[in-house]
């Protein structure tokens, strides 16, 4: 559950809290296995009201440290709760920096009683374990964590995974561009042209996945910078088409 106040261990009423249930034991430590469920589930949820503009994101005016100074708290937390005593909270987690920063950014689209029923329909997906979903959730996962990763060359990376993840198949093999290159042409292009555009561009973007995996180039370029919010845009325009096959 991530609670929405500053340091708070208390429920309050009037603020909206978002649930996650996993089974398991939760301490106060990050590295709790049901804590890393419940995590990986909350970015595949962030990443998806993103991209269906349930949410958007801006620089904030001031910083969570702003605010605790300001307020005597600190940065939210994740909290547990046993389900067998729902009125008291278990313990509580510090997110990570990088979480916590992406928090900070998010401001509603829509008014808050149809973000929350629109959240009940997208949660849905994040609860399926069938083949279908689990290719989107592994995608949804590493677009978000290509979005706050400042590295730029390992957020490409995390971009490409993210592709092969939705797009590919466990062939066991290395991926096969043209073949991704085909799906992903047919699935966001329109027309003829289209298609052969995001053709080329896929495997101008798979060139240069090569050299940086193979350690041919260190890092990306500045030419380069193009690719990874290309290949950002294109992996959201492929999960949403498959969303909206299932």
């Amino acid at each position: 559950i991530l609670n929405t106040l500053f340091g708070s261990k208390r429920f309050v009423i009037g603020t909206t809290y978002v649930g996650i249930k996993r089974s398991g034991y939760v301490s106060s430590s990050i590295n709790d296995i049901a804590f890393k469920e419940a995590l990986s589930s909350l970015k595949q949820l962030l990443h998806m009201c993103l991209i269906l503009n349930l949410i958007a994101l801006q620089e904030p005016a001031i910083s969570w440290a702003d605010v605790a100074m300001s307020l005597g708290g600190g940065p939210p937390e994740a909290i547990t709760v046993d389900l067998a005593n729902q009125n008291e909270i278990s313990s509580s987690i510090m997110l990570p920096l990088s979480i916590r920063s992406y928090l900070q950014k998010i401001v509603l689209n829509t008014s808050l009683e149809y973000f929350k029923n629109k959240l009940n329909e997208t949660s849905n997906l994040i609860e399926r374990n069938d083949n279908d979903a689990q290719f989107i959730k592994s995608a949804l996962e590493w677009a978000f964590d290509s979005q706050i990763e400042e590295n730029e060359t390992i957020s490409f990376i995390q971009v490409s995974i993210g592709l092969e993840a939705i797009l590919g198949e466990e062939t066991g093999r290395e991926p096969l561009t043209e073949t991704l290159a085909d799906r992903c042409a047919y699935l966001l292009g329109n027309t003829i042209e289209n298609r052969k555009k995001i053709r080329r561009k896929f495997r101008d973007f798979y060139k240069l996945r090569s050299k940086l995996v193979h350690g041919r180039s260190m890092r990306l370029k500045d030419n380069e910078r193009e690719f990874l919010w290309w290949g950002r845009k294109v992996l959201d325009g492929v999960i949403l088409k498959e969303i909206k096959k299932i």
